[in-house]
């Protein structure tokens, strides 16, 4: 059964994304990154990821499908990389490179439980900001208990 992990983000911790515009992808089932060395389980497994911006409510929103139910795997986070305009290419030195064209200059971490952390990068120096509990919601499931961060 497929799971759906959605969560909120206060518009003004990107006030240098103006003008995002909302954009999708799908993924194929079974094929996680060859440099990804934890459980092969289905809760990392995106199949589909969105992103979206807001203007009435000043929110950004990111959602996903997994192929199988989200807290399958024990610490489990989920990462979205964000351009905001002055993004680099972070992770093209690894063996197999993965990074080629994937630019980012923020990044927003995200557990099951509704916690989140954004960080964002001046050159290869981040600044976090935690968010609390309730900035994301979990539609279908119920969140793993004790997720590390």
């Amino acid at each position: 059964m497929k799971r759906t992990l959605t969560f909120l983000l206060l518009a003004s911790l990107f006030t240098a994304a103006t003008g995002a515009l909302a954009q999708g992808i799908t993924d194929p089932i079974g094929d996680l990154l060859p440099t990804y060395i934890g459980p092969q389980n289905g809760d990392v497994d995106v199949a589909s990821a969105f992103a979206g911006y807001d203007p009435a409510s000043d929110t950004f929103s990111f959602s996903g499908t997994f192929a199988d139910a989200l807290g399958t795997t024990a610490g489990a986070f989920y990462l979205r990389g964000l351009d905001r305009g002055v993004g680099t290419e972070g992770f093209v030195s690894g063996s197999p490179s993965v990074g080629r064209s994937v630019k980012f200059d923020a990044a927003v971490f995200l557990w099951p439980d509704g916690m989140a952390r954004v960080i964002t990068f001046v050159g290869s120096v981040g600044t976090g900001v935690e968010l609390g509990a309730g900035t994301g919601t979990i539609a279908g499931g119920c969140a793993p208990q004790g997720a590390s961060r």
